[in-house]
């Protein structure tokens, strides 16, 4: 766990994921929940404050596992009914713990595999475009909808401190567009509208690679993502998730992105013939 300024903190699920904790007076706002490897309620006791409320940047395993310890849970109206599949250990074993284990992505010591798995939450609200969620001390993050990972995803702006926590749209790793619900052409327009209010951001907090990064960052990333829609040939094509994707080399990122002509791959069906 890295303390940032102005109580944001940033919470590592090494090989995984970031999570983030923003800390008010008497309130604390955590962007995301991780894996759920472990409690956050025990591991965060000595940060969180008496309430608690978890905004979710999308509906993705990686970023809801710590979900059902909480009450207060906004997302996406677009993707609401999401974050209701629970994901059972025999899922879970396929996507994640299985493939960890043969590439050497770390995994707690005192995980256990046999039992691992993320309980099925529902929001108790919904978020939009231009919504303000209070962090107390006069504090509010503006939701900012940011789609192209998946339709529904949000990044959330603290216009006090100029931290931008970015969910999965953009970050130095492999950047996956690959999806079903992804699209190149979202993203584009997600990064073009907070470009037009670079000016406002002073940290931008992603939620894979390192963190956190300067915003010229996505002016890097939009030029990456024009010159793939532009054409330009993959370096190479992977499997993933049960499909195949292209892959676009960067200077520090990848980008993936659907083969010509496939919808790309369905994560709910997937995981729903995992389940069976």
């Amino acid at each position: 766990m890295t303390s940032g300024r102005s109580g944001v903190y940033a919470i590592e699920e090494p090989g995984h994921v970031v999570f983030y904790l923003v800390n008010g007076r008497s309130h604390t706002t955590l962007i995301d929940t991780g894996m759920g490897f472990a409690s956050l309620r025990r591991e965060l006791r000595s940060l969180l404050r008496p309430s608690v409320t978890v905004l979710n940047t999308h509906w993705h395993y990686d970023h809801i596992g710590g979900n059902h310890e909480f009450e207060q849970i906004g997302i996406s109206a677009v993707e609401a009914n999401l974050i209701s599949l629970a994901l059972p250990n025999s899922v879970l074993q396929t996507i994640c713990l299985k493939p960890a284990l043969a590439d050497g992505t770390p995994l707690p010591p005192d995980l256990d595999h046999a039992s691992y798995h993320i309980p099925a939450t529902r929001p108790s609200f919904t978020i939009a475009e231009g919504d303000l969620i209070d962090l107390g001390d006069g504090r509010t993050l503006e939701a900012i909808a940011t789609p192209g990972h998946s339709r529904g995803s949000l990044s959330f702006f603290d216009d006090q401190t100029g931290d931008l926590f970015l969910g999965d749209l953009v970050y130095q790793s492999d950047i996956y567009w690959q999806f079903a619900e992804s699209d190149l052409d979202e993203a584009i327009s997600s990064l073009q509208k907070l470009l037009a209010r670079q000016s406002d951001f002073r940290r931008l907090w992603p939620c894979h690679g390192p963190y956190p990064l300067p915003p010229t960052f996505l002016q890097t990333a939009l030029d990456a993502a024009q010159t793939v829609r532009d054409g330009a040939p993959p370096t190479a094509v992977i499997p993933a998730f049960g499909s195949h994707c292209r892959v676009h080399q960067f200077v520090g990122f990848q980008i993936w992105t659907k083969l010509p002509g496939e919808t790309g791959a369905d994560l709910v069906k997937l995981f729903s013939i995992l389940k069976e």
